[in-house]
């Protein structure tokens, strides 16, 4: 397996189901704070789920998920949109309400940083790590030898799991067979 095969496996299978305990939360309460506020922000650490989240509500709740900002305001049209901007740059949530204020209804802002009144902050614990790789056991292998007590969650994203299994070194608290 290589690692395009993993990511366009994961395109192409996820769904609701295969968000964690943490992202269902933080996605409902999304949900519950676009009832507020047309602009929200997304944040967290790199690699605890945070575009995978964005992919599965922009498929659930009719919002369209750009990539990055540049995607975003190349994007025409003529009836305004609800939006999920994933890889910010902007530092302030003035300037993404500048942005964002004549294409759209909504808007997830996805965000290393909370830089929003309304912001949801995404966490990766434990507990996620071993459910997204039981829902990625179908491609990678089922029989993976996880020590899971020993990661170092505060150092550690997704990104860094994916590759050790893909190409098959050990990560932190990570061990192949």
């Amino acid at each position: 397996m290589d690692y395009i095969t993993l990511i366009n496996y994961i395109k192409n299978n996820y769904s609701f189901e295969w968000l964690t305990n943490n992202q269902k939360n933080a996605y409902n309460k999304l949900k519950e704070y676009l009832i507020y506020d047309d602009v929200i922000n997304l944040y967290g650490k790199r690699g605890v789920g945070k575009t995978f989240l964005g992919w599965v509500f922009a498929k659930n709740n009719n919002f369209i998920y750009f990539e990055n900002e540049e995607t975003f305001r190349n994007y025409r049209t003529k009836t305004k949109i609800n939006a999920i901007i994933d890889n910010s740059t902007l530092k302030d949530g003035r300037d993404v309400r500048r942005m964002v204020s004549l294409k759209t209804h909504k808007v997830i802002y996805i965000s290393k940083k909370k830089i929003l009144d309304y912001g949801v902050e995404l966490k990766l614990d434990l507990n996620d790590v071993e459910y997204v790789l039981n829902n990625l056991s179908p491609i990678i292998g089922k029989n993976i030898n996880i020590n899971i007590q020993n990661l170092k969650i505060d150092n550690f994203d997704l990104w860094k799991i994916f590759k050790g299994r893909v190409y098959g070194y050990q990560c932190i608290g990570i061990h192949n067979k």
